[in-house]
């Protein structure tokens, strides 16, 4: 039903489309809301809602914010998992963004999360920079490394998965899966650990200061409590409503310790990984044919 897009390297600018899934939360839809559009006002990219129906108040916002939505998909989650409806409602992002809507890349932000003024600006910039680099996979908005004056306009390419609270990812990178198989383990892996592995063969670029900060702490795969340090750390990390990247943004690697899964991305570090991956894998599967054969 859906046809793969081929990628197009010389197009020029290169278009993005800002996606955002939502269910249940009205408040934290309408702060989230403020903070695309006051990013968003000198570049005017296109913005979708993915609209989980079934809460009144999430309609009300969705509404009062029509001028600002460019596209806007609607459908129930009856029947599903919570689980099966939160990665289905992001595919479906990706499949609109990217197969029907023909994007670069496709910016998504989970309901409860706000990204900085100056986010928007930032993709652009590194976009432009590596899109047509092999190895660039997109662009994590969130960090945990302490703001300061020094690191708020800098940036590090990490070989990592992907941010699920507010990341873009690029057209090769949606590309490399099948979305039909996305789909049918939707509803017992999340989307991220699916993604997971093709992303760090490459790399993320991830502001050293972070341009998102979560507050979905009634939420469903997040601390319940609102001082538990996970918000503490992005919230001593965030950028807020600074006017940065006037004159771009700089490379600077650092060590982002708050996973110990995060490397520093160096190319030619890949084959490595390729054969970690492969023994993983080679690894699971035996401990499956064990398990399968035991009982």
């Amino acid at each position: 039903m859906f046809n793969q897009v081929i990628i197009d390297l010389n197009r020029n600018p290169i278009r993005g489309i800002i996606a955002i899934p939502t269910f249940s939360r009205a408040t934290e839809l309408s702060m989230c809301l403020d903070q695309v559009v006051l990013a968003n006002q000198s570049f005017n990219i296109p913005i979708l809602v993915i609209h989980q129906t079934g809460n009144e108040d999430v309609e009300k916002v969705l509404k009062s914010y029509r001028q600002h939505i460019d596209y806007y998909f609607q459908l129930d989650g009856d029947g599903l998992s919570p689980l099966e409806n939160i990665n289905r409602n992001r595919i479906l992002a990706y499949i609109i963004g990217f197969n029907w809507l023909n994007s670069d890349w496709v910016l998504a932000i989970e309901e409860d999360v706000l990204i900085s003024q100056d986010s928007i600006n930032f993709i652009n910039i590194v976009m432009q920079k590596y899109y047509r680099y092999p190895g660039f996979r997109g662009i994590n908005l969130g960090s945990r490394i302490p703001k300061s004056d020094h690191n708020k306009e800098m940036y590090s390419k990490l070989r990592f998965g992907i941010n699920g609270q507010a990341s873009a990812i690029t057209r090769r990178t949606w590309n490399y899966f099948n979305y039909r198989k996305l789909m049918k383990k939707s509803a017992s892996h999340p989307f991220d650990s699916q993604v997971e592995h093709y992303l760090k063969m490459g790399f993320m670029v991830t502001p050293n200061a972070s341009r998102l900060k979560d507050i979905g702490w009634n939420g469903t795969h997040a601390p319940k409590d609102s001082t538990a340090i996970y918000y503490k750390e992005l919230e001593s990390s965030w950028v807020g409503n600074e006017k940065l990247g006037v004159t771009g943004y700089t490379l600077q690697n650092v060590d982002h310790n708050w996973r110990n899964d995060i490397r520093i991305y160096k190319w030619f570090t890949t084959p490595w990984h390729l054969i970690s991956r492969f023994y993983w894998n080679k690894k699971h599967e035996l401990k499956q044919f064990k398990t399968k054969h035991e009982n």
